[in-house]
């Protein structure tokens, strides 16, 4: 209670009480009569509920329907707020984290303030001054030219200075001007707005404007000394266009850094001149490699007994193959070898002829060696044979394949050891094999076997032109084999 006031009890009417406290109504009761009232409550609210219960869970009072929850008021009285008082006392700098919106400080605004000469230290100094620089850390000193000064808005003062660079000549116990040079990196650009002689501006070079983005390279061809020496060298430009990122990669080139070693290792491997141009067209990102890794590679091949003059055929034929590592390469050699079962010797001819086998795709090898196996039936020293007369085999279409090993065996009766014996046969075309056998077999002379009077081998059958085959194989006339040829 406050002080100063002397409470009674609104139901004793007494003066003293060790504890006053307020009742439902807001009237001041002393600590009996707050027990009391305390107990008298407590047994009402039983004789309510066993009320309740007798009835048999009736309708709820008036009272109970009607009560809200707690939450929807304030359980403590709240006074008004009274304003406070202003403190005159200062805050800390900790206030400044407990505001929910910092203020934030104004950015401070340079104002800088150039001049022609300046009074610093009692010393007067202007543009075009010779000073002297004494370096903190070695103490030695240094010679400079004052190019401007420059004030902010503290007052702080700076300068901008050209060094003085020492030549030869220059005396080391003294400074001679004359001996010095300006350093021309730290010289500033001339400026746009500097007003040029006529003589001066006659001689300015403007390029002529490229377009950002095009889809040919005949519009840098006049302006790139690159794709110019490409094009003499032989590229094809119109087919290195529609490759992606080439057009973009040959345009940043360099010639003289990027493309003439590159050129001159060429040269230096023994690759043609009239090949380098085919070369380029064929691998352009050739030139994107570093010529130690070139080296590299072709060193490698030298090593496994490749005379230069096969490594230049293989790089010829097959432009890829510097491109890849020599892990790789080591590995299609060992796989040629161990597939085929050859010797060393025989695996260096076979990959000297097609030098494609090393940058390819390895899954058509292994399937013509399977339907060479499998369903032609040859044997392994067969399929040794013929690939080491014949490696087109190798990368040869499996349905071509297939479509004349079926004709040559099954139509025309041709064994396994005569095919073995002539493997050229799997690499001529289709359809001059089947007009020459319906030919012959027209004329009654198709005789593949070699016990037979008039036996015609396959290299006769294959080979030979029409010409040549008509009077020399088919005993016949040329026009009798054209005419043949229209009746089919």
């Amino acid at each position: 209670m406050p002080l100063g006031l002397k409470p009674c009890c609104a139901v004793c009417k007494t003066n003293s009480s060790s504890m006053w406290k307020k009742g439902n109504l807001g009237e001041i009761l002393c600590n009996n009569c707050t027990a009391k009232s305390t107990v008298t409550g407590a047994s009402g609210l039983t004789v309510t509920s066993s009320t309740q219960q007798s009835n048999g869970g009736g309708k709820q009072s008036k009272q109970e329907i009607h009560r809200r929850s707690a939450r929807l008021r304030s359980t403590k009285y709240k006074a008004p707020a009274s304003e406070k008082k202003v403190s005159s006392k200062g805050k800390g700098r900790r206030h400044i984290f407990k505001l929910k919106n910092p203020i934030k400080a104004p950015e401070s605004v340079s104002t800088i303030i150039t001049s022609e000469s300046i009074f610093y230290k009692g010393v007067y100094y202007q543009i075009g001054d010779v000073i002297k620089v004494i370096d903190e850390e070695d103490g030695k000193p240094y010679f400079a030219q004052i190019r401007g000064f420059i004030q902010d808005q503290y007052c702080e003062k700076s300068a901008a200075l050209t060094w003085l660079i020492p030549t030869q000549s220059s005396p080391r116990d003294h400074f001679d001007p004359g001996t010095y040079i300006l350093d021309l990196d730290a010289l500033s650009c001339p400026s746009p707005f500097e007003e040029i002689s006529d003589e001066d501006a006659v001689q300015i070079f403007v390029p002529p404007n490229l377009p950002p983005a095009t889809i040919t390279l005949r519009d840098f061809v006049d302006t790139s000394e690159t794709l110019k020496n490409l094009v003499h060298l032989g590229v094809n430009l119109s087919k290195l266009e529609e490759r992606p990122n080439v057009g973009s990669m040959l345009v940043r080139l360099d010639f003289q850094k990027d493309v003439v070693p590159l050129l001159l290792f060429l040269k230096d491997l023994g690759v043609q001149d009239v090949q380098l141009g085919p070369m380029l067209t064929k691998n352009p990102f050739v030139l994107t490699e570093s010529l130690e890794n070139l080296q590299t590679r072709v060193s490698y091949l030298k090593s496994k007994k490749f005379s230069s003059e096969a490594v230049a055929v293989m790089v010829s034929k097959a432009p890829y193959l510097l491109n890849f590592s020599v892990k790789r390469l080591d590995n299609r050699l060992g796989f040629f070898q161990q597939q085929l079962g050859l010797s060393a010797h025989k695996t260096r001819d076979v990959v000297t002829r097609l030098p494609r086998l090393l940058c390819g795709s390895l899954e058509p090898v292994k399937e013509n060696l399977r339907v060479c196996e499998l369903e032609f039936g040859f044997h392994r020293n067969e399929i040794q044979h013929i690939v080491t007369v014949i490696p087109k085999v190798l990368t040869a279409n499996k349905r071509k394949l297939t479509q004349i090993f079926d004709f040559v065996h099954n139509t025309m009766g041709v064994p396994h050891a005569l095919i073995t014996k002539f493997p050229q046969v799997l690499n001529a075309k289709f359809l001059r094999i089947r007009e020459r056998h319906l030919f012959l077999e027209y004329l009654g002379r198709a005789h593949y076997d070699p016990t037979h009077p008039n036996y015609i081998p396959l290299e006769r059958l294959v080979a030979l032109p029409d010409e040549t085959f008509c009077t020399k194989v088919a005993l016949s006339s040329l026009n009798d084999f054209e005419r043949f040829q229209k009746m089919m």
